[in-house]
């Protein structure tokens, strides 16, 4: 895989599309999946119902614990999404537990759905739909991310000393508003950014990077696709 050279500050949006897509081939990411957490459900809640939302996998994670009905992760975990639509619908911001608003991942994980034709994670416009920190490795891979809003980094998904790498998945329809307003689809800060394939379009920076802002990583891109954003 080709990857870009280390990265101050670089921004990717409307018009760059033919400069900054490598065609390098296909194929999947090999994922070791020590703790498998089956999401059982499209709600979104976090309350004990005996069912597992997306938000619960993610907490299970987060700690190494049972949430409601799902099982404990480990030191590296899969979570599976089947072919639905999953709208985050519990409100609140500026919490970094993955209890309200978006969802907060600060452990290694790899989020898998059935093609981003499929599987649609839909924030509606409550908060951004990813906030990473520090997470290690994290890999989300065939689904579609849309509908993030956030006045700050990174509408779609925010990530931040962790080693990203997008698989076959479209980001679009993402907002990123204000001073602050870097990544409409994606920002990336320190760790590594990888893109295989998949697309980033139709998201909006009020400052910088319509589809992607990255600062201090390093990054690459194979297949894929970044056009119609705007910044």
């Amino acid at each position: 895989m080709r990857t870009k050279k280390l990265c101050t500050a670089f921004a990717l949006g409307l018009g760059l599309t033919l400069a900054l897509v490598w065609l390098l081939g296909g194929g999947r990411l090999p994922v070791a999946r020590a703790a498998s957490i089956g999401v059982n459900t499209t709600l979104d809640d976090t309350a004990n119902n005996h069912n597992c939302t997306l938000r619960e996998a993610i907490i299970a994670a987060n700690t190494d614990s049972w949430v409601d009905s799902c099982a404990p992760g480990g030191s590296d975990d899969y979570i599976g999404l089947g072919p639905f639509t999953y709208v985050l619908t519990v409100t609140g911001a500026g919490e970094d537990a993955a209890l309200t608003g978006d969802l907060d991942i600060t452990d290694t994980l790899t989020i898998e759905g059935a093609g981003p034709g499929q599987t649609i994670i839909d924030a509606g416009g409550i908060d951004r739909v990813f906030d990473v920190r520090f997470a290690g490795t994290v890999v989300i891979s065939g689904v579609r991310i849309v509908n993030g809003s956030v006045a700050g980094h990174g509408g779609g998904i925010n990530s931040r000393g962790t080693n990203l790498t997008l698989v076959n998945t479209i980001v679009s329809n993402n907002v990123s508003t204000g001073t602050n307003g870097f990544g409409g689809g994606v920002y990336v800060y320190a760790g590594s950014a990888t893109l295989q394939g998949g697309q980033i379009f139709s998201n909006t920076a009020d400052v910088y990077g319509g589809g992607v802002f990255a600062q201090e990583c390093s990054a690459a891109l194979s297949g894929s696709l970044i056009f119609s954003n705007t910044a």
